[in-house]
């Protein structure tokens, strides 16, 4: 049986306080709910199915993980829209930081999963 995993970074309490109203507003509004079950994340590392040694070593890959990252903060300001294969999806913007694609990369590099390509975008999903 396969599991799904993805790695994120969860912004701090009123960064995701601020996220979750504009998800409830949305929600309120235009009955949008789906994105509502999601606590408020920026995605560094795609979600993977994965089952037997590949798992394994998914697993032990991440136990492994040695981030050299500094403290940073993250910035939103402004909408945006893009298309997914399964929904559209609209989200607030992160500001540009140099800090957090470090990280992803450096969490994309440990992972050593090659046929997985991924363009990082990040942002804050609000509505599906």
């Amino acid at each position: 049986m396969k599991s799904l995993y993805f790695i994120a970074i969860i912004p701090p309490k009123e960064i995701c306080d601020e996220i979750t109203s504009f998800k409830k507003d949305i929600a309120e509004r235009y009955e949008s709910v789906k994105a509502l079950r999601l606590i408020p994340h920026v995605t560094l590392f795609p979600p993977i199915s994965l089952e037997g040694n590949s798992e394994k070593n998914f697993v032990e890959n991440f136990k492994n993980l040695q981030l050299h990252s500094e403290i940073f903060e993250i910035e939103i300001k402004d909408f945006g829209y893009f298309n997914n294969k399964k929904n559209s999806v609209i989200f607030v913007k992160p500001l540009e930081n140099t800090a957090l694609k470090n990280l992803q990369k450096q969490i994309f590099e440990a992972m050593k999963i090659e046929e997985l390509h991924y363009s990082f975008h990040p942002h804050f999903t609000i509505a599906y």
